[in-house]
């Protein structure tokens, strides 16, 4: 991830470390025959804790733990939910020069348009949960050597989130959203019929 300069600031961050491990719940026993059927991949990200200091000493503050973050090749949406701990999702409107920031903690969800780049931040420990078609194609080269307009920064001390400005966009507003009620689990086991239309299939 720091090689590939989706950190805002890359070449101060010392080393690489382990932010986060994706796990595929598909290729499991009790997962994959309702997988296989809807099309439908379940997937969940386990954050680990920390921000990435750019520099060592008192510097209390530094970027948040993000995913690398992508967008979808094919018109396919995903949904997000929170299982443990507090995240923000970030969602990049390219047409509205917009990037809208979801504050999530457990139980919290959303629904990711297709058309978004998006990524997850966490300066705690967290687990999300995620449904997504098997056919909707993740583009990172599209987050590689860019980020995102804005990202986000939290400060130890003061408690403070902070969002810092890219400048390798330009004027991109920025906006608070909220979650959404979906019950995606439930629909997952009880009416993929349903979970198909919301995801786009």
């Amino acid at each position: 991830m720091k090689d590939d300069n989706v950190l805002l600031h890359s070449n101060k961050i010392k080393k690489n470390r382990e932010i986060y491990k994706v796990y595929h719940l598909s290729e499991l026993k009790e997962f994959k025959e309702i997988c296989g059927k809807s099309g439908i991949n379940c997937d969940v990200t386990i954050m680990n804790s920390g921000i990435l200091k750019e520099k060592h000493g008192e510097n209390l503050s530094g970027e948040m733990y993000p995913t690398y973050g992508h967008i979808h090749t094919a018109e396919r949406n995903e949904i997000y939910k929170v299982i443990r701990g507090r995240t923000f999702l970030l969602l990049v409107d390219e047409d509205a020069k917009k990037e809208t920031i979801i504050d999530m903690k457990k139980g919290d969800e959303y629904l990711i348009n297709f058309k978004y780049p998006h990524r997850v931040y966490t300066f705690g420990s967290a687990v999300v949960l995620g449904f997504v078609p098997n056919d909707a194609g993740h583009d990172y080269d599209a987050i590689k050597n860019r980020g995102f307009p804005y990202h986000l920064f939290y400060d130890q001390k003061s408690k403070d989130i902070l969002f810092k400005k890219n400048k390798k966009f330009g004027n991109f507003d920025i906006a608070l959203g909220k979650p959404q009620n979906i019950d995606s689990e439930n629909l997952f086991w009880t009416n993929t019929g349903k979970m198909k239309e919301i995801l786009g299939i």
